[in-house]
């Protein structure tokens, strides 16, 4: 078992080695997370948004063609203006779309065998085909489950996404602190105890956008901590962190808000020793070309389809205003403490995270600089959009790239902790760790997005606009944290157990809370010498 010796606290740059076990640790996680994130998946395209970046990669992968042959039903505004050609393009990032063409193709390939017409009970309604929200609200069994079939498949991309996110994790937590007990632990409550867990059974962009952007953070804590490689050898993280958050950013736009501080913390270990404008000159270039690639072929990406570099779509439907600037109080409100939104109700660990943060920043104070500026940059951007909310969806949706940063702060309580055996604290910690299992397991049971049209539909038929003020995503009274288990089952494996959402709630909870005991207990001694 690797531990954290003074030396390491030292010189960080000695804690860098991966050792084989480490790597099998990792990936043993990994694959844990991968079996929970299918077991409590939706297994469908829940989402409008969903839909469109779907929608896309079928074109790319029948037609090879960004152009969609045409909108969604019901909802011919949203998500797909015409391009300079007449033809529907998204307005999404195409990076989402381009990864998922091998699913929709091996998709494709799989439907022609039929296979889904013996198990016409059991595809996932996905909710933007054939009427496919009322389909599933009325418990129905649609005409052509072919369509559903074919999301079915492509909606497991954030499975494995999903994993993937646990595994550089677990090497990001393990390279601060070259401590495995706590690279588990931190990488556990990151998979299991935060949005990732709801999210990963969604086919939302954020958990892949979020992959890039963790392989951004780990070459960058790589080029700030190993202060025995060359030059070169830096540039090279340097220029490699570049190009992931340009993936980030094909994926999802708004992590264009990562550059300005990841770019200061990737230039900071060139002039740290000693200012000089060679280095800084250099190492600024070198993350901008990065950055420039992927910014470079997203502008020819947008003038090809709507004739202009900077026009991604938003402002190409008249009818439409997809969000505007505001004040950022009610955002800031909501996204911190409303009913529907709130980080604070929906991801816990985030916040719990700050209690901790003193001798995180001690140690890492840069890295602890430029996750701070990326949180405030962040909150206050989408707090000052009219559609802060992220529309239909569990929590704060646009705020789930930060999660896995904010909570960085555990890895190095549980690698402190654990080296001074102090037991009893860690088990407090353990406490914490998993009720914010239980909260996340709750959410993944529950269907937010059939809730949420359930709850719109109740009030209109009293004569209430919830979408007036962001009632919908404010008011407690209609608050999927109180609320969520009373509309539909989520997970498409679990859907047939007779019995309430509230006794198969309390059954998992039961379960994962006795092995995550017994494992950690078990796991605690062998660390620490004793449990108690």
């Amino acid at each position: 078992m690797t531990t954290t010796s003074p030396e390491d606290l030292e010189n960080p740059g000695r804690a860098l080695h991966v050792a084989p076990s480490t790597l099998r640790q990792a990936f043993r996680l990994a694959l844990a997370a991968a079996v929970v994130y299918t077991i409590f998946s939706y297994g469908g395209i829940r989402s409008p948004d969903g839909e469109v970046v779907f929608r896309t990669a079928e074109a790319l992968a029948t037609n090879g063609t960004f152009a969609v042959s045409h909108r969604i039903d019901g909802l011919e505004t949203f998500g797909l203006p015409t391009g300079v050609d007449g033809r529907y393009y998204s307005l999404f990032g195409p990076g989402q779309s381009i990864a998922c063409v091998p699913l929709v193709r091996l998709g494709l390939l799989l439907n022609k065998t039929n296979w889904y017409r013996k198990l016409p009970t059991l595809i996932p309604i996905s909710h933007y085909i054939g009427g496919g929200i009322i389909t599933f609200t009325s418990n129905e069994v649609p005409s052509d489950p072919a369509p559903d079939a074919l999301r079915f498949i492509v909606s497991s991309f954030n499975v494995v996404v999903g994993a993937l996110c646990v595994l550089f994790f677990f090497l990001l937590v393990k390279l601060l602190t070259e401590s495995e007990f706590a690279a588990i632990c931190t990488a556990s409550m990151f998979a299991f105890g935060t949005l990732m867990l709801p999210y990963s059974g969604t086919f939302f962009s954020e958990p892949l956008a979020t992959l890039f952007l963790l392989l951004s953070t780990l070459f960058l804590v790589w080029n700030d901590l190993d202060q025995g490689i060359t030059n070169k050898q830096k540039l090279f993280a340097l220029f490699s962190a570049a190009l992931f958050l340009g993936m980030a950013i094909t994926v999802h736009i708004s992590a264009v808000l990562f550059v300005p501080p990841f770019l200061v913390y990737g230039t900071y270990p060139f002039v740290r020793s000693r200012w000089s404008f060679k280095p800084l000159a250099l190492s600024t270039l070198t993350f901008s070309l990065g950055i420039a690639v992927f910014l470079v072929l997203l502008g020819y990406y947008d003038y090809v389809r709507f004739g202009n570099v900077f026009e991604t779509g938003r402002t190409e439907l008249a009818t439409v205003t997809y969000a505007t600037f505001v004040p950022p109080w009610r955002g800031l409100y909501g996204l911190i403490l409303g009913g529907g939104k709130g980080l604070v109700w929906y991801c816990p660990a985030a916040v719990i995270s700050l209690f901790f943060w003193r001798p995180f920043h001690r140690r890492f104070t840069a890295l602890s600089y430029t996750i701070l500026a990326s949180v405030v940059l962040r909150f206050l951007f989408v707090a000052s959009r009219s559609d802060w909310h992220g529309g239909f969806s569990l929590g704060p949706r646009l705020l789930v790239l930060l999660v896995p940063l904010m909570i960085l702060p555990f890895g190095e309580t549980f690698a402190s902790w654990s080296k001074k055996r102090d037991i009893q604290s860690l088990w407090l910690l353990f406490g914490v760790a998993s009720a914010c299992v239980f909260e996340q397991i709750y959410f993944s049971l529950g269907e937010v997005f059939s809730f949420l049209h359930i709850v719109n539909w109740t009030f209109i038929e009293h004569g209430i606009n919830v979408f007036q003020n962001d009632a919908l995503y404010l008011d407690w009274d209609k608050s999927p944290l109180l609320f969520l288990l009373d509309g539909k089952r989520g997970p498409f494996l679990l859907r047939s157990l007779p019995m309430s959402n509230g006794a198969l709630c309390f059954l998992c909870i039961v379960a994962v809370g006795a092995i995550m005991s017994f494992g950690y207990a078990r796991f605690l001694t062998q660390t620490t010498g004793r449990w108690r």
